[in-house]
């Protein structure tokens, strides 16, 4: 979906990811690809974080951090106070945690585009931090499952397949990865974050393309220490600790 004048408007796939690879290869012909950055969130899968790094570090994006939702209730035995469910993972294939200095350079207009997978960053930030930055983009591109205020102040809105919907692996705060399956089809046009990555390298010519997220899992244990050896057979039912 593109947003003119408040109202979202549907476009085919194709198009949409032709008008995001456009603007991102005139700032790489233009050496500006230091205006652009991206926030994940913890509440990707550990194949979903992969795809995203990989694709944006072949595009030569070096601003890519993932964000984590506000902290909730928590204990000294079960109950974790951080509530999402793959923090651990983000931080084993190496991305840095924290969204503040991309929101401060997009309010001092040093950051030309964004793109933010699931998180809502005015929950955290609050509407005059969160929302009046992301107001001074050029192009904010949102990817994820449910409308929030970020999405609502998106230019691009690309839907992603919830957890039920994909294939993954996801790491508990003990380091231990596990599976997850998908139990339905994606609903509507809605495509693994993946999917939609490898559709966009395939826009801009990058030698990076995934085909399902088993042999997207086998590229991690290859290229990743962490996860090293891991395949899904490897993780099963019992799952499987991080090396190191």
């Amino acid at each position: 979906q593109t947003r003119e004048n408040g109202a979202f408007h549907p476009e085919p796939w194709d198009q949409t990811l032709g008008q995001i690879a456009q603007t991102l290869r005139t700032l790489r012909d233009a050496k500006r690809l230091d205006h652009v950055g991206v926030i994940l969130s913890s509440h990707m899968t550990n194949e979903n974080l992969y795809a995203a790094k990989r694709v944006f570090s072949e595009l030569g994006v070096a601003r890519i951090v993932f964000q984590r939702p506000p902290s909730g209730d928590s204990d000294a035995f079960l109950i974790q106070a951080d509530k999402s469910p793959n923090a651990r993972g983000a931080q084993a294939l190496g991305i840095s945690e924290g969204a503040k200095s991309l929101l401060k350079d997009a309010a001092d207009k040093r950051l030309r585009v964004l793109f933010v997978f699931t998180q809502d960053l005015v929950e955290p930030f609050g509407e005059a931090r969160g929302a009046q930055a992301l107001r001074q983009l050029e192009l904010l591109v949102f990817l994820g499952t449910n409308r929030n205020r970020t999405a609502t102040l998106a230019h691009i809105v690309l839907p992603t397949a919830v957890y039920a919907e994909q294939d993954g692996t996801l790491t508990n705060y003990e380091g231990r990865v596990q599976r997850i399956e998908a139990a339905l089809d994606p609903w509507g046009e809605s495509r693994p974050e993946w999917q939609v990555l490898s559709d966009l390298a395939g826009k801009l010519s990058l030698n990076v393309s995934f085909v399902d997220a088993a042999s997207l899992f086998a590229e991690i244990g290859q290229r990743e220490q962490p996860f090293r050896g891991m395949t899904y057979q490897v993780v099963g039912e019992q799952g499987a600790m991080l090396k190191g």
